[in-house]
């Protein structure tokens, strides 16, 4: 269901996605991290994508559903997230999805949206980031909750507290490379639960960490999907020049030479085009059954 065939040019796959725009919605609550948020934003933008940016309060507000049909959680400080989302919000949140939309979520959003999270304030990169606090060392041992989640596990994190870390492509993913490295910047590894009742679905693992734990999966809540990504996909080395390259019609073999080339086929790939997909197969229903 989410595997994709990587089966023509690069450059018909780009004009393909750039084509079929889809409205995504970024959240901008506190706890945010900017840089991941403007990163992803021009990412998606450079591939036809419309962006708009979305509060705490218009996510609990509720009228974006209605236009939304990709909600996404960038990174950021999750507990952060869960002070500002809880109630009503959650359930706008659990509820697009249910319905029939997608959500990504990414590092931070990747933590918010699994059932039980942990990540080490104590750890060398929480350090580094001066994330360390008092009150934040003492929650390290003890994973959080979710009031709202799609992924029936759990994230926990850091991973590492190097830059990057090299992930390994699974054979789900039906991709022509086999690993690539990536900015990890605090992202976690996801773990599933052995039972997992609907109406979450079992996850797809798209990428694992060198230790062999998920890095990247995908699934289905209810009539919608979730991507989950623990590394800062989005964070690509070199995109204006990525860009010109497949524009020019540069071969694959090349683009999938260099790690950055790997990472953004990956991106398009598993975290546009099966969102895509699924929106198209939803429209074309919809107008069957109208006419």
């Amino acid at each position: 269901m989410f595997c994709v065939m990587l089966n023509f040019h690069m450059l018909t796959l780009y004009n393909y996605v750039v084509s079929r725009s889809l409205n995504w919605f970024i959240y901008n609550g506190e706890g945010v991290a900017e840089n991941a948020r403007d990163r992803l934003r021009r990412l998606l933008e450079s591939l036809g994508q419309k962006v708009q940016t979305i509060t705490a309060k218009e996510v609990e507000e509720g009228s974006w559903r209605k236009e939304a049909q990709v909600f996404v959680i960038p990174g950021g400080q999750s507990r952060i997230f869960g002070h500002h989302l809880q109630g009503k919000a959650n359930d706008n949140l659990r509820a697009f999805v249910a319905d029939g939309g997608n959500y990504l979520g990414i590092c931070g959003g990747a933590y918010y949206a699994s059932r039980l999270s942990q990540f080490n304030f104590s750890s060398l990169y929480a350090q580094e980031h001066k994330e360390c606090t008092e009150s934040a060392i003492k929650e390290k041992s003890t994973p959080i909750e979710r009031e709202m989640f799609f992924f029936h596990g759990q994230s926990s994190g850091p991973f590492t507290s190097d830059d990057d870390v090299l992930l390994a492509v699974q054979e789900a993913a039906n991709l022509p490379f086999d690993k690539f490295v990536c900015p990890i910047r605090g992202g976690g590894l996801l773990s599933e639960d052995q039972v997992v009742p609907k109406p979450c679905s079992k996850a797809q693992v798209l990428a694992r960490f060198p230790t062999g734990d998920a890095a990247i999966v995908s699934g289905s809540y209810g009539h919608g999907l979730y991507l989950l990504s623990g590394p800062h996909v989005e964070f690509i080395e070199g995109l204006d020049a990525l860009e010109m390259r497949v524009k020019s019609g540069v071969s694959d073999d090349d683009l999938f030479s260099s790690d950055p080339g790997r990472q953004y086929t990956f991106f398009i790939t598993m975290f546009l085009l099966p969102f895509i997909n699924s929106c198209v197969r939803k429209a074309s229903h919809k107008a069957t059954h109208t006419t």
